[in-house]
């Protein structure tokens, strides 16, 4: 993936609430002047735009209700509407913030905040708050001897012979770089010890587990052994805030409920000391909680009576319920077996504020169970940031992280190996014949094949041999994860920022080993086929939305390139050819209809098919796109990767 589009997106938004701002700064009920309004109008419409791609619906939708205030003051001047407009960047302001306020209703004269939910709290290491300021000292010294750097070559003008002011000026000009150089390396390291703030130790949890099991099992008179995994996970703050409680709540339901004791257990042909394992690990982008016994299990005909004591099923659907669909009653609220309940069948009550929690940070609970054999419950929560050790390498001419957890060993490779290898897709490793793919296969296709570097992956039991071309380092990847385009490629874990400042793409191995189960060569054909079609011309006015598509588009194999205006890509359009446009509608100057009103008409552009990709969802909206003679229409607040991405291979190919 070639951007971190979180990043773009944040810094575009943060841009175009500041317009915003600006724009209503002045207002007190006096008349808006139409140039004003037009632009705050762009910039609401450009962000609310950017919010839909991005999935952040409710963004979206107060620069909606702003786009409404605009037109509405225009219509008729008011201190309230004027006090509505602010109020309304505020809340686009603390949503960017991530502050969560509450809007309770937008009233004709103003809007009124009136709860806000308590921020989310960060717990910080001392010698991370040092680093940070360390770094912003240290970059403010640098920038202070920037500006005399600057001051020494303005101050050259006019002064002695020609060549000593070439002269001077070249060692100025190499103290400047010198200087850059070093900012820049400040500001990635600042960016870094941010970042990580965000993160928080799993170990303390997992001690805390053991204690819970320790405490618990002695008041009951168990003997229970607790076994923790996962003490050096680094989780997101607020997710170990969040499900901390929740997770201790299994590990004493499990020794409570789902353990018997000793002699019972011995008597079933098990160990008297029951077994409760706490882990917590990182899968692809997610983090997984997870409490498992080997106790009695949870016995399903008493989850089955409560569910129609409760009205929750008639007895006929109880009956024909399955585990899993039973399993999940426990999960409701106030779903109780209070009565049915013993060591055999298992569970109590409260499972219900699991739930709860997870629901909080977006997460799901799911239940496996078996009874005599023991329970499962498992937590597992998307993640926005995450650290892991990971080799740095170079494929195809591009950086990438492969994470090191992943990583078995690695070999230098001959290139007659190499050559045998991607005829094959297999290469001998010792005595062990492994699956075999190049890394930039996965991605672009492209790159030297001559010899490089191999690492042997392992995910669970699998293994496969990757192709690079060299190793560049070692490094700590805090990585965010794609969002949309999450399921464009199922290689991509998420991005970081590299040792060099660039965006790296972070390889999900695990997926990487199902595409090459998948066939992955045969998908390297299809991108073949498609990297030696015409280029895509992307035309939008928003950051955030051009990077999103470049990223997808490139993901797939397509050449893609950039246009910030219907003027520029008209420019574009008119001196090389491209297999597709790809337009948005509300620009400034000419929009997209305009665009494609103009290619269709025109000689030699006629022939590219035109999508509009738009905030606009009304049957007029569709209707002039249809007029223009847009090839398809797609809405942001709809967007769909499985769709786009069908609809373009339509376009190219040339389908009706």
């Amino acid at each position: 993936m070639a951007e971190d589009i979180r990043q773009y997106f944040e810094a575009e938004a943060e841009e175009l609430i500041a317009r915003l701002t600006h724009g209503v700064a002045g207002l007190s009920g006096g008349e808006l002047e139409a140039e004003a309004a037009q632009d705050m109008l762009r910039a609401a419409h450009t962000l609310k735009g950017a919010s839909h791609v991005m999935g952040e619906r409710k963004m979206a939708g107060l620069a909606h209700e702003f786009e409404d205030g605009v037109a509405a003051y225009r219509a008729s001047p008011t201190e309230g509407g004027a006090e509505k407009l602010l109020g309304l960047v505020d809340a686009l302001s603390a949503e960017l913030k991530g502050e969560a306020v509450v809007i309770a209703k937008v009233a004709e004269a103003a809007v009124e905040p009136f709860s806000m939910r308590r921020q989310g709290t960060v717990r910080v290491d001392r010698a991370d708050v040092q680093r940070l300021q360390d770094g912003v000292v240290d970059n403010d010294l640098l920038v202070v001897q920037m500006r005399k750097l600057l001051g020494r070559l303005e101050g050259l003008e006019g002064t002695g012979t020609a060549e000593m002011r070439r002269v001077e000026r070249a060692a100025v000009r190499a103290e400047m770089r010198d200087e850059l150089d070093r900012l820049a390396r400040g500001t990635r390291e600042i960016y870094r010890v941010t970042s990580g703030m965000q993160l928080g130790s799993t170990e303390g949890l997992l001690l805390e587990a053991g204690r819970v099991v320790r405490a618990t099992a002695a008041a009951l008179g168990k003997d229970v052994v607790c076994v923790t995994r996962g003490e050096k996970e680094r989780v997101e703050t607020p997710v170990l805030d969040a499900l901390s409680d929740a997770l201790l709540h299994l590990v004493r339901n499990a020794v409570a409920h789902g353990v018997a004791s000793a002699e019972v257990r011995k008597r079933r042909g098990k160990p008297g000391a029951a077994t409760v394992t706490v882990e917590v690990k990182r899968v692809g982008t997610e983090v997984v909680f997870k409490c498992e016994d080997d106790g009695e299990g949870i016995a399903l005909e008493p989850i089955r009576r409560a569910a129609v004591a409760r009205g929750e099923m008639s007895e006929s659907a109880a009956a024909g319920a399955g585990e899993e669909e039973l399993l999940r009653l426990l999960l409701r609220p106030g779903f109780s077996l209070s009565g049915g309940v013993d060591e055999v069948s298992g569970r109590g009550v409260g499972l219900d504020a699991v739930a709860e929690a997870a629901a909080r940070v977006r997460g799901r609970v799911e239940i496996e169970s078996t009874v005599g054999v023991g329970t499962v419950f498992t937590i597992t929560v998307p993640q926005a940031v995450f650290a892991t050790a990971a080799l740095d390498v170079m494929a195809g001419g591009r950086g990438y992280a492969i994470p090191v957890g992943s990583v078995e060993q690695t070999f230098r490779m001959e290139a007659h190996l190499t050559e045998q290898a991607g005829r094959t897709s297999t290469l001998l490793v010792g005595r062990e014949i492994m699956s075999f793919a190049w890394l930039q296969d996965a991605f672009s296709g492209g790159g030297n094949r001559d010899g490089g570097t191999c690492l042997v992956l392992a995910a669970g039991t699998r293994k496969m041999a990757l192709g690079v071309e060299r190793i560049v380092g070692l490094s700590e990847a805090l990585v965010r994860p794609v969002g949309l385009f999450a399921g464009v490629s199922g290689v991509v874990a998420g991005t970081t920022l590299g040792t060099d400042g660039v965006p790296r793409v972070v390889v999900d191995c695990g997926g990487l080993m199902d595409a090459m189960e998948a066939g992955l060569r045969q998908v390297h054909v299809a991108k073949a086929e498609v990297t030696a079609r015409l280029p895509i011309l992307v035309v939008d006015d928003s950051l955030t939305t051009r990077m999103l598509e470049q990223s997808i588009l490139e993901a797939e194999g397509y050449e893609v390139e950039l246009a910030t205006s219907a003027e520029m890509g008209l420019a574009m359009a008119r001196k090389k050819r491209y297999g597709l446009f790809l337009v948005d509608v509300e620009m400034p100057g000419m929009d997209g209809y305009g665009f494609v009103a103009t290619v269709t008409a025109e000689e030699g552009l006629r022939e590219t098919p035109a999508i509009l990709v738009t905030s606009l969802d009304s049957v007029e909206s569709r209707e002039r796109g249809r007029l223009a003679g847009a090839y398809s229409y797609i809405v942001k607040g709809e967007f769909n990767q499985k769709v786009y991405l069908d609809r373009i291979r339509s376009a190219v190919g040339g389908e009706a």
